[in-house]
């Protein structure tokens, strides 16, 4: 437990850069179906 809010900062960077990663593939993906329609 201790580690972890030692390691907070750093952990939360890593979320967001994942959570925004995960978003961009998400968009892109939507992008691909999107036009596979048309």
């Amino acid at each position: 437990m201790f580690v972890r809010l030692m390691g907070a900062r750093r952990g939360i960077h890593e979320t967001f850069c994942f959570a925004i990663t995960l978003l961009n593939r998400m968009e892109y993906n939507s992008y691909i179906l999107y036009a596979s329609k048309i």
